[in-house]
């Protein structure tokens, strides 16, 4: 420790150095302060840890507050107080979960926040549990999703209503994408009877999807169909037209490029939105751009397929989800070892590398 820090006794001084390298972003320097001020601060360690997490609180630059809750966690993990580690790790969480970008590096540090999460306030555990399931349910860790959630849809407080009412949705959901439909529909009903939800969207649609993935299509179509005709302003949309688009994908369907316009007129209206099941929409979006490529590959509309992929590539790539990508660029591929022409081979030798470079960049940089 620098001598001018370690000898240092008076608080404000330390709080502006404290301040000058929350500005540097100097997680050393800013954690032998901090050890100081702790140190030195007066009453108790834990009470002078609670002030810094609120200074840490208070810090308007992401980065920057990460970094400070990062050295709070540090400090708190060496005086074992559970309390404030929990509170640290929380705070980070929140910052870093807002980033699209970020997500699967973050999950670790969700992992991390459940190991704490009973240190926390009452009040903010729900929250955790959901968020951290929500989390789990994007990356499509659906198993550990329903675990994460199971928290919340035994509380009994009813003090929690509105997260146990999201995480019935959501576990529901993953028993969908999981093929266990004898449980989504427990959970569906549970959702429909406790939180009084007969004709609400996400019902109506999740109704269909059951139906869908039971292989009753034609049902699943009809349904389809019309929820998108009945609510064409609720943000379900995208998803119905993804599971019907889908459907008409397996059976081979024509979809004319008035009817692309139609479902695009519907997507558009969300595309800027964000809920708190976090970037979903932006993922939906590309799921609907590669089937839309899919679709009109099979139709042998071979250039406006490949701006559809691409699209998708783009998409995933912001969200940093490198599956994703992967699978949207097998199929480029695939059109370019089956109709190999100069627009294909531009993409090949400039576009595509490009955006693996992106990819990788944005893992090199975290």
């Amino acid at each position: 420790m620098p001598v001018y820090i370690e000898n240092e006794r008076k608080v404000d001084v330390l709080l502006l150095l404290i301040d000058e390298a929350v500005e540097k972003k100097s997680k050393n320097l800013l954690q032998k302060i901090s050890e100081r001020y702790v140190l030195v601060a007066g009453k108790d360690e834990n009470s002078n840890l609670e002030r810094l997490l609120e200074k840490a609180r208070r810090i308007e630059d992401s980065e920057r507050a990460c970094v400070f809750f990062q050295v709070i966690s540090n400090l708190a993990r060496r005086i074992r107080n559970n309390s404030i580690l929990a509170k640290a790790l929380w705070g980070e969480y929140q910052i870093r979960r807002t980033n699209k970008n970020t997500l699967t590096r973050t999950f670790f540090l969700a992992r991390r926040l459940l190991d704490y999460v009973e240190d926390l306030d009452p009040k903010d555990r729900m929250e955790v549990y959901y968020k951290i399931g929500v989390h789990a349910y994007y990356l499509k860790h659906y198993d550990e999703c329903i675990e994460i959630m199971d928290p919340v849809i035994k509380d009994t407080s009813n003090q929690h209503l509105w997260w146990k009412e999201q995480a019935v949705h959501t576990v529901y959901n993953s028993y969908i994408q999981l093929g266990k439909f004898e449980e989504a529909e427990f959970y569906l009903n549970k959702f429909i009877m406790d939180f009084n939800k007969l004709n609400d969207p996400n019902v109506v649609l999740d109704r269909a999807l059951i139906q869908a993935r039971k292989g009753n299509v034609t049902v699943a179509k009809s349904m389809l169909t019309e929820f998108i005709i009945k609510y064409p302003n609720d943000f379900t949309v995208l998803p119905a037209i993804n599971e019907l688009l889908r459907i008409k994908l397996i059976d081979g369907e024509y979809i004319s490029q008035s009817q692309f316009t139609e479902y695009e007129k519907l997507i558009n209206q969300f595309l800027h939105i964000e809920t708190i099941k976090g970037p979903f929409l932006s993922f939906q979006y590309g799921i609907y751009l590669r089937q839309k490529g899919q679709i009109l590959l099979l139709q042998n509309q071979i250039s406006e397929a490949i701006t559809s992929l691409l699209g998708s590539m783009k998409v995933f790539v912001s969200l940093n989800l490198r599956d994703e990508f992967l699978r949207s660029l097998r199929l480029i591929y695939l059109v370019d070892s089956k109709h190999n022409s100069r627009h294909n081979s531009h993409l090949l030798e400039e576009v595509i590398p490009q955006l693996l470079n992106e990819l990788i960049g944005e893992d090199q940089e975290r």
